[in-house]
């Protein structure tokens, strides 16, 4: 059995926990944008992970209200920065999975980790076309 000390159980009060916030809806209520908080902004693998148990809780209960199934993607901005002799620079780019679709409970898990995925291999493509780019900040977006 593990035993958590006094001060891991003080320190886990400053861990951020993730929360997901509706922002908007469309097309009669089928289609609805949501965004969860941010984790820790400099780590987008941190970031995902930190984010999954969340998303998958919020997929099974809207699974649970759609007849059949329901498709959903990631979107993570990602703010990079640049050192050069003239300063820093800045350029925001936004990396989405592709649609993923849900018909079951069994597979959510499976298709956040694909979309989470696609979305770390397309940030190391983009890190390996551009040299010297660091990861700033970045932010997730879901969209069902």
């Amino acid at each position: 059995m593990l035993l958590l000390t006094d001060l891991e159980k003080t320190n886990t009060k400053f861990i951020p926990k993730a929360e997901i916030i509706q922002k908007e809806k469309a097309l009669k209520g089928n289609v609805a944008n949501y965004e969860l908080t941010i984790v820790n902004n400099n780590d987008p693998p941190i970031q995902l992970a930190d984010t999954r148990g969340i998303l998958k809780e919020k997929l099974e209960t809207l699974t649970g209200e759609k007849r059949k199934g329901l498709k959903f993607n990631v979107t993570l901005k990602v703010r990079f920065r640049k050192e050069t002799e003239d300063g820093t620079i800045y350029s925001e780019t936004y990396f989405t999975s592709r649609a993923k679709t849900i018909t079951n409970k069994n597979e959510i898990l499976k298709k956040i980790k694909l979309a989470e995925e696609e979305i770390l291999n397309r940030i190391a493509d983009w890190l390996s076309e551009d040299s010297q780019w660091v990861i700033d900040e970045s932010y997730i977006t879901i969209l069902m």
